[in-house]
């Protein structure tokens, strides 16, 4: 009995999917209809990064009485469709709530009993002793169900001293048995079904259920693994995530790199609801299943259109020099502003998981270091500068050529060496196909940067907006980078400040004007190549205006 326990007890919360009806003999309530629903299997999936899948069904069922009975999927607004294949042959389409009885799983023992009655049991009667010294012996007893109470969560047996009454409590554990067991039981419940009237008298309809539909999500992860000082192999999976209330069965299905507009992306279609529709739609700004925290995960796809198989003769041509492991890759397209990775026919529960993998090439990369210092103290905030020399982080990154068949997705990212040793987890950001990677590898051991900043001048009254004195001050500020490696090494140091930059070292300067601050955001960059133990100043000097 515990492992029906179990079973009992793990499906008490899933959605009752599959409705089974009772025959019109055996239907005991009359508030319950015995009607026959048909279901369509899933054909085609388009998955989604932001947690929506574009489902397709397509299936023939059999007509009774010139109506046919649908259970009715939970769609986004506007993309729930019903149509017959060819001809035209629906006359109208019907939403209602309709009471049935449904085959349940029993989540109690007396449900379990309940379900068998007129089954034979035999069970162990539980005792409960005080004393450690008195062994007693078990009861078997042995008898038909014939009825259960559920107020006193008791059922009734008859046995060959006749019909008898027991307690749930009174049955030992691990002792029932019931031959023929059935762990089901008929319930009523409330489904909504589209009853769809046929134009002419058939016998069956061919019909195609479309419709978006939430809580199906792939999410893209990486492994990459460097073979040498020039090329890495990285491979792509995609984690499927099924919690949509669709068992899919031997679904042709893709997984897409992209952001569809989704302006009704909270509001159900009103043909999957039972309440009066409020229709006050969402603003595109606010809305779409990519707000809700997974918009740095839909990134659109290629820009150009490309596909892309990998025959027999191919794959052998491109041999890893990672042990002897083959390229591989999807079959793949191009869909207006979206990019298509196609997994063939697949199967995917409710409620669970599965990973596939997409695709394996090798790339070129480069070693870089980078430093990145932000504008700590703000200026015109804190009128202080620091003085004293303080260490800025540099990190040792790759660059990589995104020379593959495919853009990179937003995605998880794992980097191993040529020996598998770990070195890296970090997130691979949206690349483009012919555009480059950075990947973060660990924090330098062998670069050091230091920076400090002094006031040079300050002016009060310079400039008046409105009533508003504004002074300003400028500020010089140095950055010194050391090389302690044994060999060459090609140093990014990039530099933020809240002001203008008047001077600074050869360095590319980006600007950017921020309606809610009183000075831009300036970024000098500068690609610093030192020699062993070698070392160079950076110096800029920039003006900061400030509140007086």
């Amino acid at each position: 009995m515990s492992s029906i326990f179990t079973t009992i007890v793990r499906l008490a919360t899933l959605s009752i999917l599959a409705i089974s009806v009772l025959p019109a003999q055996s239907q005991n309530s009359t508030t319950s209809k015995a009607l026959s629903t048909s279901s369509l299997p899933v054909r085609n999936l388009s998955i989604f990064k932001n947690g929506s899948c574009f489902i397709t069904k397509e299936g023939t069922v059999p007509v009774s009485n010139s109506e046919v009975r649908l259970n009715v999927p939970s769609a986004i607004n506007a993309t729930y469709w019903l149509t017959t294949v060819g001809d035209k042959l629906i006359r109208s389409v019907r939403y209602s709530d309709e009471k049935m009885k449904v085959n349940h799983e029993v989540v109690s023992m007396l449900d379990l009993i309940e379900a068998n009655i007129g089954k034979t049991m035999s069970f162990e009667l539980h005792h409960e002793s005080h004393s450690t010294t008195i062994a007693v012996q078990p009861q078997t007893i042995s008898g038909k169900i014939v009825g259960i109470n559920h107020n006193l969560n008791s059922f009734k047996l008859e046995t060959s001293n006749g019909v008898r009454l027991f307690g749930v409590d009174a049955i030992a554990p691990n002792s029932s048995i019931i031959q023929d067991i059935v762990d089901q039981k008929m319930v009523d419940s409330l489904a909504h079904l589209a009853v769809i009237s046929t134009l002419k008298p058939v016998d069956q309809l061919t019909l195609r259920e479309i419709s978006l539909q939430r809580n199906m999500q792939w999410i893209p992860s990486y492994a990459v693994h460097i073979t040498n000082d020039k090329e890495l192999r990285i491979e792509m999976k995609a984690l499927i995530e099924n919690f949509s209330g669709e068992d899919i069965t031997n679904a042709d299905a893709e997984v897409v790199v992209g952001v569809p507009q989704l302006y009704y992306s909270f509001l159900n279609d009103p043909s999957t609801t039972s309440y009066y529709t409020q229709l006050q739609p969402y603003s595109p700004y606010n809305s779409g299943l990519a707000s809700a925290g997974l918009s740095n995960m839909s990134i659109r796809g290629g820009r150009a259109a490309s596909t892309m198989t990998m025959d027999q003769n191919e794959a052998a041509q491109f041999k890893s020099t990672f042990g002897d492991q083959p390229m591989f890759g999807a079959e793949t397209e191009q869909a207006h502003d979206n990019f298509v990775y196609k997994l063939g026919t697949i199967s995917i529960a409710n409620s669970t998981k599965v990973s596939f993998p997409v695709f394996a090439t090798t790339l070129k990369y480069k070693n870089e270091m980078e430093c990145d210092i932000s504008d700590v103290l703000n200026y015109e905030n804190s009128r202080s500068s620091y003085t004293t020399p303080t260490d800025a982080e540099v990190y040792h990154s790759i660059e990589v050529e995104n020379k593959s068949a495919y853009p990179l997705t937003t995605g998880g990212l794992m980097v191993e060496d040529e020996n598998g040793h770990f070195l890296s987890q970090d997130e691979l950001k949206y690349t483009p196909k012919g555009g480059t990677a950075k990947i973060r590898l660990a924090k330098s051991l062998s670069v050091a940067v230091k920076h400090n900043e002094e006031e040079l001048s300050r002016s009060d009254n310079v400039k008046k907006i409105g009533r508003q004195s504004y002074g300003r001050a400028s500020i010089r500020g140095t950055i010194n980078v050391v090389n302690y490696d044994t060999k060459a090494q090609t140093i990014v140091v990039r530099k933020v400040v809240n002001g203008s930059i008047t001077k600074s070292d050869d360095a590319t300067v980006h600007r950017n004007v921020r309606v809610s601050s009183t000075n831009p955001e300036s970024k000098c960059e500068w690609t610093v190549v030192l020699n062993p133990g070698q070392s160079r100043e950076l110096n800029y000097e920039y003006d900061c205006v400030y509140r007086q």
